[in-house]
């Protein structure tokens, strides 16, 4: 399945990664939203010095593997 965003096509992931995400993005102004990785987020979210203006990532998560992560899914 394929997603429109501002026009473009946004191929989605098809399932979470291991850390958890399910879909991520990058939004800049007058540009249309480019999906991203979980270690892309973590090096636009750690970088350096002040985030750029008006640019924000949109992340998904998914709160099955957070409940397994802590403990509460079983074994």
């Amino acid at each position: 399945m394929t997603a429109q965003t501002m026009g473009q096509n946004v191929e989605p992931t098809s399932g979470p990664d291991q850390d958890g995400p399910i879909w991520g993005y990058h939004f800049v102004p007058n540009q249309p939203a480019r999906s991203i990785t979980s270690e892309a987020a973590v090096e636009f979210l750690t970088a350096p010095g002040p985030p750029p203006p008006d640019e924000f990532l949109w992340l998904h998560f998914s709160l099955s593997n957070v409940v397994l992560s802590l403990g509460y899914g079983g074994t």
